[in-house]
């Protein structure tokens, strides 16, 4: 509007242009009509204004807002400029269901609900493993105590010992190596052979 107002009075030679004069400049947009993209502008002699007001909506895949529905402000009544069309096929509710009126969220108890039973399913899967874990750990302990049974009773047998002897810390210990099929000699108060 301002720049409608300059070019017209810069224009006309005839008129005297003092642009420092803020009165003389506000005089020539009062009563008047501006006509612009949005509607016509109208401003009384007071300066006040009326305007169409517009409500604008995105249609579809276009770009730019569209207008659907205009205010005359001279006439205090809408208009229907475009057929609106809605994202989904029907227009959205008053009142959103996101807790308006302090009732839980659909999608909320959705979202706890997963949650929840992912907690749940990993509770469970952390308990499966540890009693995996338990279990192989009880089955390797006991093929280790067989193993060291068995070391025992070869023990006794390479140094002549009846199966209710003991052997005493002096006496040299050999231990058979199942790995590398060696013997070797230990010292027995390394070993501790339970009296069976």
């Amino acid at each position: 509007m301002f720049g409608t107002v300059l070019k017209e009075l810069l224009s006309d030679s005839n008129r005297p242009t003092d642009i420092n004069d803020g009165s003389w400049l506000a005089g020539h947009f009062l009563n008047r009509t501006f006509t612009l993209d949005t509607g016509p502008i109208v401003l009384d002699e007071t300066g006040e204004r009326q305007q169409p007001l517009t409500v604008q909506h995105f249609q579809g895949s276009n770009a730019w807002p569209v207008t659907v529905m205009t205010l005359d402000a001279f006439a205090a009544r809408f208009t229907d400029s475009t057929k609106l069309l809605w994202p989904v096929p029907f227009p959205p509710p008053n009142e959103p269901p996101c807790g308006f009126y302090e009732s839980p969220n659909q999608i909320s108890l959705i979202v706890g609900c997963l949650a929840l039973l992912l907690l749940l399913l990993l509770f469970v899967a952390i308990l499966i493993g540890i009693g995996l874990r338990t279990s192989r750990r009880a089955a390797g302990e006991a093929s280790a105590w067989d193993g060291y049974q068995l070391e025992q009773q070869l023990l006794r047998l390479a140094l002549g010992f009846s199966s209710a002897a003991t052997i005493s810390p002096s006496t040299p210990a050999i231990r058979m190596n199942h790995r590398l099929s060696t013997v070797e000699q230990r010292n027995p108060a390394e070993i501790a052979l339970p009296y069976f």
